[in-house]
């Protein structure tokens, strides 16, 4: 598989473990002083005997991405799906839409292994990843995992808990295959109330857990992922993740559905939002 001069393809030999190994210390910081362990190319290695993928993204010869996903089962409905673990892409080749491309890949040996479901996990204060997961690859969310991986040695988390929003990616359904529509959403009820304080942060000053709306919109601040490292920003991003972890797991015990995430706006006055919904699974994804 190749586009843009991205070329993917299935990580199968020792050699090409190692590879991917050396990276996930690139990208993350796995390996380094004071940070965790990457998957060892031993892991890497019997994943993709075992009948999973490890996938490597090439830009002129150069590993610049990676992915890890193995087969698994949904225990409580005994139903088999794709584990996809991690995807990762060196942070200056980000632009390149190499993430989207490695989810494809997922996607197509999925499909050739008659797997409906794909399923994996992603911050969710980072709006990056839910652009991606939810306006893109049209993937949805109903689960709520607070600190989900408790610790996390890395560049990933900061000393913020490991909050995770869970994504379901039904990729033979009518969702995923057809192109996402724009909504006003001037005419759905916000959730929570936002303030710009004097440096330009966006500040979380009250959500309201009480709406009946079928529709719901959660505003998230596009850049709380840059600032939360900086001295003054680690109140503000905790401040959000525990709003956020309010909000959603009390929605989601109303079976509410993120189906959706917006940008709107120009520069400066770029706004994010989760929109929610409350309808069946089956109505959302569709056939």
């Amino acid at each position: 598989m190749s586009t843009n001069n991205v070329y993917l393809r299935a990580m199968e030999s020792w050699t090409d473990m190692y590879a991917v190994e050396a990276l996930q210390g690139d990208i993350w910081g796995y390996g380094q002083p004071g940070a965790g362990y990457p998957y060892p190319a031993r892991a890497l290695f019997e994943f993709a005997e075992s009948g999973g993928l490890i996938g490597g993204a090439y830009l002129e010869g150069q590993l610049i991405g990676l992915s890890v996903a193995w087969l698994g089962k949904v225990k409580s409905a005994k139903t088999d799906y794709l584990h996809s673990q991690i995807v990762g892409v060196l942070e200056e080749h980000r632009s390149l839409g190499v993430g989207a491309l490695l989810k494809t890949q997922q996607m197509e040996f999925a499909k050739q292994n008659t797997i409906e479901l794909i399923r994996w996990t992603f911050d969710p204060i980072k709006t990056r990843n839910a652009n991606l997961n939810i306006r893109k690859l049209r993937g949805i969310v109903r689960t709520y995992l607070p600190n989900y991986y408790e610790t996390l040695a890395g560049t990933q988390n900061k000393g913020l808990p490991t909050d995770r929003f869970l994504v379901e990616w039904y990729v033979g359904s009518d969702r995923v295959n057809n192109s996402s529509k724009e909504i006003p959403i001037s005419e759905i009820r916000p959730i929570n109330k936002v303030e710009v304080d004097s440096i330009g942060n966006k500040i979380l000053t009250s959500f309201d857990l009480n709406l009946k709306e079928t529709d719901l919109l959660f505003e998230v601040p596009l850049n709380l992922e840059r600032i939360v490292g900086l001295p003054y920003g680690f109140p503000v991003a905790e401040r959000w993740q525990s709003g956020v972890r309010e909000t959603f797991s009390h929605y989601f015990s109303q079976d509410y559905i993120i189906e959706d995430f917006f940008i709107i706006g120009e520069k400066r006055n770029k706004q994010a939002f989760y929109k929610l919904v409350n309808s069946d699974l089956s109505k959302i994804i569709g056939g």
